[in-house]
């Protein structure tokens, strides 16, 4: 306790001078509160930041003291728990990453889902074309070259009143999927509703008896021959303005 003499300043001095008090028109100091736009009482901005630190500091202490009260074998443990944790951590980061690509390729890319079988591309009695000049073809007609002929099929029913095509079709049947003009597989449908295929990718011997068998129930059943793409065949073509334009120019 100190008692001040006849010459220390005033009380009022001295509060200003130390920061306490405040003079007339000086502003009056937050109180820590503020009245929100609704009505209640909240902190203000520094009572918040001043929350925070606070419970930062907390933090640290709690640190130190965990710290200092465990025992070196502990902190081995802890501190081998964590690199072990590190390291799962990037490995299953790696793993994911990688099982995540591959299932987005198996969607995306070329012959993925989407292309292959959501999108209508890339599938069976289906190609690209591109025009070049050639003297031997119409105007109106475009050239299939006979590998793509063999490749894609087209489904033709058996019809027993039209022998001549009877007879045609039974001698695609008979080539196979190998000679031009052939087929690749039969079809058969059942009276009772099921569908049945016969691989022609068999000897001649075996195709002449599915030929035999499956075209004797021509008036029972319903025999489909899925042969090679003939001459005259109408076709229809995803116009690719881009790939023609260039093809037209050379």
């Amino acid at each position: 306790m100190r008692v001040g003499g006849e010459t220390s300043a005033p009380r009022g001095k001295r509060n200003r001078e130390c920061g306490w008090g405040r003079e007339e028109g000086e502003e009056d100091r937050s109180s820590g509160v503020q009245v929100s736009e609704s009505g209640s009482i909240v902190p203000d901005a520094g009572t918040r930041a001043l929350s925070d630190v606070l419970q930062f500091v907390e933090q640290i202490e709690a640190y130190y003291v965990l710290a200092n009260n465990s025992t070196p074998e502990h902190n081995l443990v802890s501190t081998a728990q964590e690199i072990a944790q590190e390291h799962n951590l990037r490995n299953l980061q790696a793993k994911v990453a990688e099982v995540y690509t591959n299932v987005l390729e198996s969607f995306a890319k070329k012959e993925g889902l989407f292309r292959m079988h959501m999108m209508g591309k890339r599938v069976n009695q289906a190609c690209r074309i591109v025009i070049s000049p050639d003297y031997l073809l119409e105007p109106n007609e475009v050239l299939l070259p006979r590998p793509f002929a063999r490749a894609l099929t087209f489904p033709e029913l058996v019809c027993s009143y039209s022998p001549a095509r009877m007879l045609f079709l039974k001698r695609c049947v008979m080539n196979g999927p190998d000679m031009y003009p052939g087929a690749t597989h039969l079809e058969i449908t059942l009276t009772s509703g099921e569908t049945h295929f016969e691989d022609l990718h068999v000897p001649e011997l075996i195709r002449g008896q599915h030929a035999m068998k499956y075209f004797a129930m021509a008036h029972t059943g319903s025999p489909t021959v899925h042969r090679h793409i003939l001459d005259g065949h109408h076709l229809i073509f995803n116009h690719q303005s881009t790939l023609l334009k260039e093809s037209l120019t050379r």
